[in-house]
């Protein structure tokens, strides 16, 4: 199953050593700053560990940039020149732009007239860590298996609709988390009752 999760992090078309390139992070790490959580509701929020791309990154395999997820608008590819890393901030990536593709001239004028508002990314098999923290439920994102893609997209809309973007593994994980929780609670209860 895949998840996507989508940042409003700027996304840009910068010049680079006289060269341009379309330019955003598909994901933020947690920091503590507004924007590097992601409320999935029912008092859940989702988290970015560090580290977290790194083994899918490490694999080599391609990972496509693409225009809101669509392959059939595919802007470049890390086997074709663009480059998709992880530094301090998250999961960044970049791709050549080319003046001879439709698709690079209608995203750059996108950029340009601000409806371009984010990036976002796609990945497989997420694995999650849970905590409590401040009465909040809180989901790591530890690791993924592959990355499908990184994506420029129009709306970054986690916000608008945040439960409809649920994977199946993190509602199988966070489940478990919470019987074993509740078990755990009852366990408890039980030592203190009989103390």
């Amino acid at each position: 199953m895949d998840i996507i999760r989508y940042t409003d992090n700027e996304t840009c078309l910068i010049e680079r050593n006289g060269t341009k390139e379309i330019s955003g992070y598909g994901a933020l790490f947690y920091t503590g700053e507004p924007g590097t959580e992601y409320p999935l509701g029912d008092n859940l929020f989702e988290r970015i560990q560090p580290g977290a791309f790194d083994k899918c990154l490490a694999s080599g395999k391609n990972v496509a940039i693409t225009y809101n997820h669509s392959r059939d608008f595919v802007l470049g590819d890390t086997e074709h020149g663009a480059v998709v890393r992880c530094d301090n901030m998250g999961l960044r990536y970049s791709v050549p732009f080319d003046p001879q593709d439709p698709d690079h001239q209608k995203v750059a004028s996108k950029i340009h007239k601000g409806l371009v508002k984010g990036s976002s990314f796609a990945a497989t098999n997420p694995k999650y860590r849970f905590e409590q923290e401040n009465g909040k439920d809180i989901a790591w994102i530890t690791s993924v298996d592959v990355l499908r893609d990184c994506s420029v997209v129009n709306d970054p809309a986690y916000k608008a609709a945040p439960a409809m973007l649920r994977s199946e593994e993190l509602d199988s994980q966070y489940k478990e988390w919470l019987r074993l929780k509740a078990e755990t609670e009852k366990r408890l209860q039980k030592i203190a009752k009989s103390s």
